[in-house]
């Protein structure tokens, strides 16, 4: 499945290169990995990341601009046998320094991750189960630094951690494991 999303990626980003003119955007793909001791990394996968950047003002040195990214999480099924999805948004701020080849960059803006299933659960209802549908959005404030490097003129690698911090309404108690999300993420990308 990854393998398609890339492969799609990098046809689509040929496609664009071919058209754009000196652009100040940028895209890219990245496998999002959940860590630490949270309840995201107990319980979910990192699927897919996607984000696009677009620089405001930018010299030699420097570039501030707009950055978006929208991510996909999977349970992995440990949680009464429901398959949930995390929908992953985040709008955010940066700033990027050239240093050559390398591009370090801190990103910081608002995040919400929103949760998802519609399943039947035979655990719950029995033989013939009970249909769920269970909707609830957390959001929280997040920082985001990394590193971007380089490989020819079009394309670039990277790698980066979002350091997301939810609040959290009741009965969800405010604690670390809660709370606060690690996702390291490394992809590819191109200039456009």
């Amino acid at each position: 499945m990854k393998l398609k999303i890339c492969f799609v990626f990098f046809l689509l980003s040929i496609v664009i290169k071919s058209v754009a003119q000196d652009s100040k955007f940028s895209v890219g793909i990245n496998s999002p990995i959940p860590f630490d001791h949270n309840f995201i990394n107990k319980y979910y996968n990192g699927v897919v990341d996607l984000g696009i950047d677009y620089k405001l003002f930018s010299t030699k040195t420097l570039g501030l601009g707009l950055a978006f990214n929208a991510g996909l999480l999977k349970s992995d099924e440990s949680v009464i046998d429901l398959k949930i999805k995390s929908y992953v948004i985040q709008p955010k701020l940066f700033i990027e320094f050239n240093i050559v080849k390398f591009h370090p960059f801190l990103r910081g803006g608002y995040s919400s991750m929103i949760f998802r299933t519609k399943e039947r659960s035979e655990e719950i209802g029995g033989y013939y189960g009970v249909a769920l549908s269970l909707n609830n959005t957390q959001s929280g404030l997040n920082i985001n630094p990394g590193l971007k490097y380089n490989i020819n003129d079009d394309f670039f690698v990277q790698a980066q951690y979002d350091h997301i911090y939810l609040g959290s309404e009741e009965p969800i108690r405010r604690t670390r494991y809660n709370n606060a999300v690690h996702i390291i993420k490394i992809g590819l990308g191109v200039c456009l």
